[in-house]
């Protein structure tokens, strides 16, 4: 379990050895910004939706759950691990889909947010639906 621990100080070699790599030169291709699509959408939100079932969290909160959860910081955690341990190739892709995932997430959840609120806004559940379809 000590080996999933990565304190700050240890990312500092590893942001250094990135900028010699020069991971983001060729560009971003379209496989990358696909994956981030799908690590944004389907492996996110099915499972977060499937894990909710049960709880009183109705299907549009679930979705918004699953779409507005917080994933950066993982996402940035389990790419050191990958690139401490990989090779160089690996490890690199792996450092450009996180980056692409994460500043597609900031962006495409800054951009919807407000929207997914006000919607909520507009749709006030009531205890008795809520209740009904939890017993």
């Amino acid at each position: 379990m000590a080996a999933l621990v990565v304190m700050p100080m240890d990312l500092a070699p590893i942001m250094m050895s990135l900028r010699d790599e020069r991971v983001f030169e060729n560009g971003i291709d379209l496989a990358t910004i696909g994956y981030a699509l799908v690590a944004l959408t389907v492996a996110r939100m099915v499972p977060v939706a499937a894990s909710l079932k049960g709880t009183p969290f109705t299907w549009p909160e679930r979705w918004a759950i699953g779409w507005l959860g917080s994933r950066g910081v993982t996402s940035i955690v389990f790419a050191v691990l990958a690139y401490t341990q990989l090779p160089s190739s690996d490890a690199a892709f792996v450092i450009k889909v996180m980056g692409v995932t994460v500043l597609m997430s900031i962006f495409l959840h800054g951009i919807t947010v407000e929207p997914v609120a006000r919607w909520f806004e507009r749709r006030p559940q009531s205890v008795a639906a809520v209740e009904t379809e939890h017993p």
